[in-house]
């Protein structure tokens, strides 16, 4: 594969940048990697590896929004497509939901629902479904927003959206034992804005930005290389204060480097192998949760390499034939 930033092709409106399928398809593999922990045994490997992981939602998001808004996306279809998605999982894992929410909680039953409110409208209700709704919400805000004003105000919106996560991430240390925690923790509270449509803001008006600017590729390299080695001091730095690792600065910077440089990849992948990869990075990222909480339970095994490699193998070997076999059985593509 050789990258081109000068191809027409990456300028066409239905291009299918079949790179971003592929990109897509490993932070599937990434999300999965994180939340399985196979360096549980290791807290240095294991931390370093979670840091290096969390680029995947980021790079969801942008793409998400890169793709939309190159194509000049209808936002009603896109809303509705992934509300549908939303729906049919929520059906599936509704024997999940309802354990967790009412039948394992020792929480009385107003503030069961007031939850579970939460987690339908904000945060999530089954695992990892948060991120459906950050996309839907956060790309709807910002389309609205960018109809109504400028960029500098877009830019101003996604800055204090993004700032605003890492308190309750990485830079904890910053708030931990002052009088601003208790008011920051309600705000954590109603609006978990690290899994919410509070992140999903910057990078949706990232992705905006490079649909419609195209930054000359030097440039993009140059930004990388640079926020690559201060997000490892951040990291580094962070790392005893942090209160969890889903969101730090460098994260915004290197996301949309990393989603415009994969865009601009002229990769040699058919469309039926891009579609394929498109579709299994779906499957993959809503059915690993529930396979590896299904396998510690009934196999009694912990986090490590051998949950890891089943977890992976099973959710390849699901998404794989949900795929194939929604190619003659066409209410299956609701799944992805």
């Amino acid at each position: 594969m050789s990258t081109n930033s000068d191809n027409p092709d990456i300028r066409q409106t239905r291009q299918t940048f079949a790179a971003l399928d592929a990109g897509k398809f490993i932070a599937a593999l990434l999300v999965l990697t994180l939340h399985v922990h196979p360096l549980a045994s290791n807290p240095d490997g294991d931390y370093w590896l979670t840091c290096l992981c969390r680029i995947a939602v980021p790079f969801f998001f942008v793409t998400s929004s890169f793709l939309f808004f190159k194509r000049g996306g209808d936002i009603r279809k896109y809303v509705s497509r992934i509300l549908i998605l939303y729906a049919v999982w929520f059906v599936i894992e509704s024997p999940l939901i309802i354990h967790d929410f009412f039948l394992d909680s020792d929480e009385s039953l107003p503030r069961k629902l007031l939850l579970f409110g939460r987690g339908l409208f904000i945060n999530s209700t089954f695992p990892a479904s948060w991120f459906l709704t950050a996309s839907w919400q956060g790309m709807l805000l910002v389309w609205w927003l960018s109809r109504k004003l400028s960029r500098k105000w877009l830019v101003i919106i996604g800055l204090v959206c993004f700032l605003s996560t890492l308190p309750e991430t990485m830079w904890y240390g910053l708030i931990a034992g002052t009088p601003v925690r208790p008011v920051y923790w309600w705000y954590v509270i109603l609006f978990c804005p690290a899994n919410s449509f509070i992140i999903a803001i910057p990078y949706c008006i990232a992705g905006k930005f490079l649909a419609e600017s195209e930054p000359p590729q030097k440039l993009t390299l140059c930004i990388l290389g640079a926020a690559v080695p201060l997000s490892i001091l951040e990291a580094a730095i962070c790392r005893e204060t942090q209160w969890m690792t889903d969101s730090f600065l460098g994260l915004l910077f290197i996301a949309p480097c990393l989603v415009w440089l994969v865009a601009n990849i002229r990769a040699g992948i058919g469309a039926k192998t891009s579609k394929c990869l498109r579709s299994m990075s779906t499957l993959i990222y809503l059915c690993h949760l529930p396979v590896k909480l299904l396998l510690m339970h009934q196999m009694n095994l912990k986090e490590d390499w051998i949950l890891f490699l089943l977890t992976l193998a099973i959710c390849l070997v699901f998404a794989l034939t949900v795929y194939l076999l929604s190619l003659r059985i066409r209410p299956l593509k609701y799944l992805y």
